[in-house]
């Protein structure tokens, strides 16, 4: 077996692996990690707008899945679905038949052929007889035989450089698919939340940290947060609604105050 077809054999493998195996622990991984927040996350929303509202994350993270999945098996396909080309085919302009001088010159058809002109000449004389009528061309002939074989290494060559470029761009395309699938299953728990839902209005305790006091404000336009009110109304207790009351604040004001704001708990009794 020539050596080129082993290693478009060695390739072949390497990256039917490796689509079949890291898609696959990939959707496992994130169905373990992800799947079941993700359900309480989205049977515990007000309205899908509420929950693409709160959850943007996590939409990020699942199209970044989806993309990096496909670029592997993308590029993973072009290698998988390379096919030898005729040997007509690999002369085929000035660069096509510079590249088959040079891998003639490099001993893909030795013994038999050692440069390009050597094969042309053969190839021609060949063909001449065999467009010959009065000429009788016999399967014995030694001249099929040195044509076959030095246009099987050949082609076996060309289908290796092919597989080789193609391969690169897969190595390419598996890391960054790998980087994106891994920082999407990282990512989107962070934004997720397992939490209760609140099914009823709750009063509450609020703490709010002074750095981010103004924007209590902005959101309700409470002038005293201190004096306020709130009531969690919607939501979980992880990212609850909020109803304030209290000095200024607009009729019906709510507020989803982020973890690093404020800290909620319901009040007691």
């Amino acid at each position: 077996m020539s050596i080129y077809v082993g290693a478009v054999d060695a390739y072949r493998d390497t990256v039917k692996w490796l689509v079949a195996f890291v898609p696959v622990a990939s959707l496992g991984a994130a169905a373990v990690l992800v799947g079941p927040p993700l359900t309480h996350s989205v049977a515990s929303a007000e309205s899908g707008q509420s929950w693409l509202a709160d959850h943007w994350l996590v939409v990020i993270c699942g199209l970044a899945l989806v993309g990096g999945l496909g670029l592997m098996l993308r590029y993973g396909a072009r290698v998988l679905s390379i096919t030898p080309r005729d040997i007509g085919a690999l002369a085929t302009g000035s660069a096509g038949a510079q590249r088959l001088s040079e891998a003639i010159g490099a001993g893909v058809a030795a013994p038999d052929f050692f440069t390009a002109e050597a094969f042309d000449e053969e190839m021609g004389a060949l063909a001449e007889a065999l467009d010959d009528a009065t000429k009788e061309v016999k399967a014995d002939d030694p001249r099929l035989a040195r044509i076959q074989r030095a246009t099987d290494a050949l082609r076996a060559w060309s289908t290796f450089e092919q597989m080789r470029r193609a391969y690169r761009d897969f190595r390419v395309a598996f890391v960054v698919g790998v980087v994106l699938v891994l920082g999407a299953v990282v990512a989107a728990p962070l934004q997720l939340t397992t939490s209760e839902a609140i099914t009823a209005p709750t009063p509450v305790e609020v703490t709010i940290n002074p750095d981010r006091a103004g924007e209590v404000e902005v959101a309700t336009g409470c002038t005293s947060a201190q004096s306020s009110t709130f009531t969690a109304v919607r939501g979980t207790w992880d990212q609850p609604v909020l109803l304030a009351d209290g000095p200024d604040c607009r009729f019906g004001a709510e507020w989803r105050p982020s973890r690093d704001v404020a800290r909620i708990r319901a009040k007691a009794g």
